[in-house]
């Protein structure tokens, strides 16, 4: 039974059609060292197995709630999951991704000794569609980071690279203050709430692979980097809290995004408007053909 002060911590799995996987998932939550958790496995619309698989797990063990809603998108079911959650403590794990046995208790406890961290992420496995680990982990693949540059006030670190492993951050929920997942992106829709969220507050790491990332066929390579969507630089550009270094950053990321989407015509607004982006332009085109 879990001690009569630990905190309960709500872990939200998203899920469509991942049958293949998310009895691994779910029983990679279920035997957690840590007990004092829910488990909201949202749903959304799957037509394969894998409710069935949930609904089993279910009847086994209270922990695990089940919620359903028509396919919205993965962003939408998160949200689902947070407004039904009720743990002090918000942690995520998709369906077709597993934990390392340790992952929630080290995390609660890191959380618990630093009161002045709003959340803390992980470092991270690569695992193959069959489960097995690839050699891969994720930090030293990703970035050239060292482990103290992940924690602290990273959110300069965070605007150039996004390298929060997966969907490994936990998150008190008072940090949160009514901030959810932005419906509008298709992708990169995590990496838009670490940015929010690091903004403010102050975020923590765990320099372990607790969080096992799944790479298959239909799933994207974990090396592309999707926090690469336009809107969530957009939205940092027209932010009033934005300046000096970030902003430099905001401009340049999109000015590369711009010429990879071929979106001149936000290309040439950018140009006109911001100083900062013919600047750079004019650095870029003197280091070209001076090489």
């Amino acid at each position: 039974m879990p001690h009569s002060d630990a905190p309960l911590v709500s872990v939200i799995m998203p899920n469509l059609d991942k049958g293949r996987y998310v009895g691994d998932a779910i029983e990679s939550i279920l035997n957690q060292s840590y007990e004092n958790f829910e488990l909201l496995f949202v749903d959304n619309g799957s037509k394969d197995t894998s409710r069935e698989i949930a609904q089993q797990c279910c009847r086994r063990d209270k922990r695990l709630l089940m919620l359903s809603e028509p396919i919205k998108g993965v962003t939408h079911a998160r949200n689902r999951g947070l407004t039904e959650s009720h743990g002090e403590l918000i942690t995520f794990l998709d369906s077709d991704d597993v934990c390392n046995e340790h992952r929630l208790e080290k995390q609660v406890a890191l959380l618990e000794e630093d009161r002045t961290a709003a959340g803390c992420h992980t470092n991270g496995w690569i695992i193959g569609e069959k489960g097995a680990p690839t050699g891969e982990i994720f930090h030293p693949d990703c970035v050239s980071l060292p482990a103290e540059a992940l924690g602290g006030r990273i959110f300069h670190q965070l605007l150039k690279k996004n390298f929060v492993m997966g969907m490994s951050m936990m998150l008190r929920r008072d940090s949160l203050e009514g901030e959810v997942f932005d419906t509008r992106l298709g992708y990169g829709e995590d990496f838009d709430l670490w940015l929010r969220l690091a903004h403010r507050h102050r975020l923590t790491y765990v320099p372990e692979p607790l969080y096992g990332y799944r790479t298959y066929s239909e799933n994207a390579p974990w090396t592309l980097l999707w926090s690469h969507h336009p809107l969530i630089y957009e939205k940092w550009l027209n932010s009033p809290d934005l300046a000096g270094d970030d902003r430099r950053v905001v401009i340049e990321k999109l000015l590369r995004l711009y010429r990879r989407n071929n979106s001149y015509k936000k290309l040439l607004h950018l140009l006109m408007t911001e100083a900062t982006a013919r600047d750079l332009t004019y650095d870029y085109v003197l280091h070209r053909s001076a090489t």
